[in-house]
């Protein structure tokens, strides 16, 4: 069960990071287009973004691992140790 559980988390996590991916990559694009039509002197500012290749499926950063919080398991059953 506790394997499924991660699994399952896994899951949701990926899904997670492919929206922040999609996200990250829209803001990127409005931050590429946006300077120009504010203000001409600023563009050259966004051109020192280094570029992001998105990584959905390069596993999580170990960061983020180091933030998530434990699987704790369920106490559903009772178990066989009386103390």
């Amino acid at each position: 069960e506790l394997q499924y559980r991660v699994e399952v988390q896994n899951r949701v996590y990926r899904r997670e990071m492919a929206q922040l991916d999609l996200e990250l990559v829209r803001l990127e694009r409005q931050l590429n287009t946006s300077p120009e039509a504010i203000d001409p002197s600023h563009a050259s500012s966004s051109a020192s973004i280094p570029q992001r290749n998105p990584s959905v499926g390069g596993g999580l950063p170990l960061l983020l691992l180091s933030v998530l919080p434990p699987v704790i398991p369920r106490a559903s059953w009772p178990s066989a140790d009386s103390s």
